[in-house]
């Protein structure tokens, strides 16, 4: 019970490493870039029946540059891919300073690029907490897991000796052979995790 309990420390460790102060701030900030892009879009599509032509032609322009990111509802996707949406919208943005400045929404474009830096600046802090907190607690938690894994192997291996018949022996065996499969099985997961995560660092070869 002992070491089932430590193991379920570190797994509630790596739980709660998902989690972090910064997650409120994130939210908050996520929130505010969701209603700046609804507030774009709405605009634009509303100037579409303005009477005043250059209004209404420079809300035609910006819905052909932004109509891929309002089809595709931006502001419903994952956190992360929102971001790189953002990033594309501004970057398309950039030519049309006009256009955007004819439908009053300067500011909201700027806005939309301070708000969405924020959010990735503390995305990268909660990252780099999150590393910091989980290593150190674990330095903490890892050996008290190995001491009380040791003695269980330690007292199993003791039962195997004085066993007294071979269905026992053979019982303890079945659980020796559990436990070690357990391990190779955990090993082989991690190890995939990590290539993986090194596969997605790598830089993609051209397609030729």
């Amino acid at each position: 019970q002992k070491w089932e309990g430590e193991v379920n420390e570190e797994v509630d460790l790596n739980e709660k490493a998902a989690r972090s102060v910064h997650t409120k701030a994130l939210l908050e900030k996520d929130e505010e870039r969701d209603k700046l892009l609804t507030h774009l879009f709405g605009i634009i599509r509303f100037n579409h029946y303005s009477p005043v032509q250059a209004t209404a032609q420079a809300a035609e322009k910006l819905d052909s540059i932004f109509g891929k990111y309002i089809a595709a509802n931006i502001q419903r996707e994952g956190f992360e891919d929102e971001s790189g949406h953002i990033v594309g919208l501004l970057n398309d943005a950039a030519p049309y300073t006009a256009e955007i400045a004819a439908l009053g929404l300067t500011d909201t474009i700027t806005q939309l690029k301070t708000v969405n830096d924020a959010y990735e600046a503390l995305r990268k802090e909660r990252r780099s907490e999150t590393v910091t907190a989980k290593t150190e607690a674990l330095k903490v938690l890892r050996p008290k897991t190995d001491a009380s894994y040791e003695y269980i192997c330690s007292y199993i291996e003791a039962a195997y000796i004085t066993a007294t018949s071979d269905d026992v022996k053979t019982l303890i065996e079945r659980l020796v052979s559990d436990m070690n499969q357990v391990i190779t099985d955990f090993k082989g997961s991690h190890k995939s995790s990590l290539a993986q995560k090194k596969a997605a660092k790598d830089p993609k070869e051209p397609k030729e």
